[in-house]
């Protein structure tokens, strides 16, 4: 992978007598960056200019076969075991299987990334057809774009500063200069951002049903690149965190944190850091973001274009991971939990006591060896990357942020849950780690050495 998502560490911390003329200095350092804050940071909107290769186009023939849906529409029956129904030996080696074979999906085409010591990373892709992955092309070396964990926009595979067809191989230029750095915020924006010689330059990119659209062109007066913090909103309107740096040395040095506004590239800068060097603590929601600064139990609550709404106390739930009825909850709901305990709003809760061992809605749920915590997870800290199916009874929930030295192996482990009996899913071979994002009710994908292995519901 390119770039990581980064680590969270959400918890709760009560100060005790001792520490009152340190919180009375927080208190006054806490003014002075409200007062530094500034509604929006100074920058250039200019007109979208013609970029180098704005007549790509998707291919016609191949667009409206590329699909990002689910496997099967059918639900697995209620507490149905999970069997593997395939497997593909990759060309990894056992020294390179630290951090490869890499799978991305979209749909029923797979796109699989494989090394060996001494050789560029190989790049195949497959379409899994009657139960087996079938081979469709072999490409050059690549490096796949996966900020996020998702490489997929319109149905295409980003490559850095190119587009692949997942269906045919096909690799061509984007729309955008070769120095841009792309962040996918939807299945149909994009983000890019020139990472070099100091040029502080962001656009924004619509699939526009495979005819790429500059949405627009901002330069700032200050270097801005996405935070893998997550992506607040939804697919019509995400929010992202953006790490605000200026050059020092040879090097950048952060300056703080701001909320882009996808819809003109303004960036709303964040109140200055209480205590410099440790960054806050953030939590995506539907409306807006929430943000924890370090060592406080206050909560700062701010809307997915970065206006200050509010802030509340946290003395009530500690739950890592909440979700709703439809999904991502608002900050009213976070709100209500955190602040009160109120949690009768959630459809899934997972709450956990030690680091082997959490509830899901209430019912005690047994973590596997290779799926249990180092530490366990506090306040929304698996919040950043889970999957729910669509018929919202498969849950898979990343455990590599917290998963301790072996970062690179954790990145392929997650854990399954079966919403209708609380109980976890765990492949038949042990050894084999779950990709959160992959997977659907119909179909999960897991890692095994160098295989990759694929797990069906029985329904008999």
């Amino acid at each position: 992978m390119c770039v990581r998502l980064a680590r969270t560490i959400f918890r709760s911390r009560s100060l005790t007598a001792a520490l009152v003329l340190i919180m009375v200095t927080a208190s006054l350092s806490i003014a002075q960056a409200w007062a530094r804050q500034r509604p929006v940071m100074a920058s250039s909107l200019t007109e979208p200019k013609a970029p180098a290769f704005s007549t790509w186009q998707a291919t016609t023939a191949t667009d409206e076969t590329i699909s990002c849906g689910p496997s099967t529409n059918t639900p697995p029956p209620a507490g149905a075991q999970w069997d593997e129904a395939w497997r593909l030996t990759t060309d990894t080696t056992q020294d390179m299987q630290i951090s490869f074979p890499h799978v991305s999906r979209c749909g029923k085409y797979f796109v699989v990334q494989s090394a060996t010591y001494d050789s560029p990373s190989i790049l195949k892709g497959y379409v899994l057809e009657n139960g087996h992955l079938k081979e469709l092309w072999k490409a050059p070396p690549k490096i796949i774009h996966t900020w996020g964990s998702n490489p997929w926009w319109g149905g295409h595979m980003l490559l850095k500063h190119e587009i692949l067809n997942p269906a045919t191989g096909t690799i061509e230029k984007a729309p955008w200069s070769t120095n841009d750095y792309p962040y996918i915020m939807s299945p149909d924006l994009v983000l890019t951002c020139n990472m070099y010689g100091h040029t502080n330059h962001c656009a924004a990119w619509e699939w526009n049903n495979g005819a790429p659209k500059q949405r627009w062109e901002r330069q700032y007066d200050k270097q801005v690149e996405p935070v893998a913090f997550g992506v607040a909103g939804d697919t019509s309107a995400p929010s992202p965190l953006v790490e605000l740096s200026q050059p020092k040395g040879n090097g950048w040095e952060s300056v703080g944190t701001g909320i882009m506004n996808l819809s003109d590239g303004t960036v709303t800068a964040l109140p200055d850091e209480l205590f410099p060097g440790e960054r806050a603590d953030y939590i995506p929601a539907r409306d807006g973001w929430i943000r924890i600064p370090k060592k406080s139990g206050t909560a700062e609550t701010y809307s997915l274009q970065g206006e200050h709404i509010g802030s509340f106390p946290l003395s009530g739930s500690n739950a890592p991971l909440l979700i709703s009825e439809s999904g991502i909850p608002t900050l009213e709901q976070f709100q209500k939990a955190y602040e009160s305990g109120d949690t009768s709003w959630a459809k899934y809760v997972i709450e956990c006591t030690t680091k082997d061992a959490c509830t899901f809605n209430g019912t005690p749920v047994t973590l596997p060896f290779e799926r249990s915590f180092v530490y366990p997870p506090g306040r929304g800290e698996l919040q950043i990357h889970w999957n729910l199916s669509n018929d919202q009874q498969v849950l898979a929930v990343s455990v590599y942020t917290i998963g301790g030295v072996d970062s690179e192996l954790n990145d392929k482990t997650s854990l399954v849950i079966d919403t209708q009996t609380a109980r976890v899913i765990t492949p038949p071979t042990s050894s084999s780690h779950i990709i959160t994002s992959l997977g659907d009710s119909g179909l999960l994908v897991g890692i095994q050495g160098a295989e990759i292995v694929g797990y069906t519901p029985n329904h008999s």
